[in-house]
């Protein structure tokens, strides 16, 4: 195995008037010398530079693949999981907004039915006391007064019971959408897995 060779001012860029050792310039683009690599002490023949005063000074990087062929295509690979790594990444954030805002929206619900509850409970109590009072000052009717509290008491069990069934509601569909969303989430893991 023969290591790479990289001259020992190596920057980044470099323009073709600073460019030494192996790559020689030749009209702007980077050329091996034959000969370089095996020897790197030994300076290689000059290739006629380009007049400067023509040519504005080409910015090259060091050509890609010199002395690690087969790493070319392994960078290649990587760099296209990244991107796929990186993708799927900005699709879990994407997914894991709209589900916040569905929390958002499902506690913004079920805020709103508790204060309709109170609201309903604040009533029935009111409707109580005025009963309370009915009671108090016309105790000759009290059979239809109790008709009536019966009454009320059957309509104040319906409502909870409406509730109930509406709070239950609510928690299976909260239920089915963490389902759906582990679901998605175990796919998706599983698709970068197998590209992986």
């Amino acid at each position: 195995m023969q290591e790479c060779y990289s001259p020992p001012h190596a920057r980044p860029f470099r323009t073709f008037q600073d460019l030494s050792g192996p790559f020689k310039t030749k009209g702007g683009s980077a050329v091996i010398v034959p000969g370089a690599q095996q020897h790197p002490g030994v300076p290689s023949t000059p290739l006629p530079t380009p007049p400067s005063k023509l040519l504005p000074p080409i910015v090259i990087g060091p050509p890609p693949g010199i002395c690690c062929p087969e790493g070319g295509r392994a960078t290649c690979q990587e760099r296209t999981l990244l991107q796929r790594i990186v993708q799927v990444r900005r699709m879990m954030m994407m997914m894991m907004m709209v589900v916040m805002m569905m929390m958002m929206m499902m506690m913004m619900m079920m805020m709103m039915m508790v204060v309709v509850m109170m609201m309903m409970m604040v009533v029935v109590v009111v409707m109580m006391m005025m009963m309370m009072v009915v009671v108090v000052v016309m105790m000759m009717m009290m059979v239809v007064v109790m008709m009536m509290m019966v009454v009320m008491m059957m309509m104040v069990m319906m409502m909870m019971m409406m509730m109930m069934m509406m709070m239950m509601m609510m928690m299976m569909m909260m239920m089915m959408m963490m389902m759906m969303m582990m679901m998605v989430v175990m796919m998706v893991l599983h698709s970068t897995q197998e590209v992986a």
